[in-house]
């Protein structure tokens, strides 16, 4: 049974034990399903990563030629695509058309929000 604080030191003075001075309140326990359910929510986990779908369509987003020597690092804080680029040649044809890439990236599903394109080295 459940008391409310005063009544658990008034308990305590009557064993000798030492009050609960905290602030702290106590809660109920979570059952392991409620509290996956929230994880799952939070951190994105119940569905596809705007990672994932710009994987799935990188030949299609950047052109089969330029796939082979590029990839997507990641998706910074800032919302900016971050793509590895092996050749200079690639990095170069990908500046040139960075603004239709970037289009056909923010018209894939949860990719909306991708501001801007950064190539890099790699």
């Amino acid at each position: 049974m459940k008391f409310s604080r005063d009544v658990e030191n008034l308990i305590a003075a009557l064993r000798g034990l030492p009050e609960d001075r905290t602030r702290s309140i106590l809660k109920e326990p979570r059952s392991a399903e409620d509290l996956m359910a929230d994880l799952t929510r939070s951190y994105r986990l119940d569905g596809r990563t705007p990672e994932e779908a710009i994987q799935e369509n990188w030949a299609r987003l950047v052109g089969n030629a330029n796939a082979e020597y590029s990839r997507l690092m990641r998706i910074d804080e800032r919302r900016r695509a971050i793509i590895g680029v092996s050749n200079p040649i690639v990095r170069q044809e990908l500046f040139f058309h960075r603004k239709e890439v970037l289009q056909r990236l923010r018209a894939l599903p949860g990719c909306g929000g991708i501001r801007t394109i950064l190539l890099r080295a790699g």
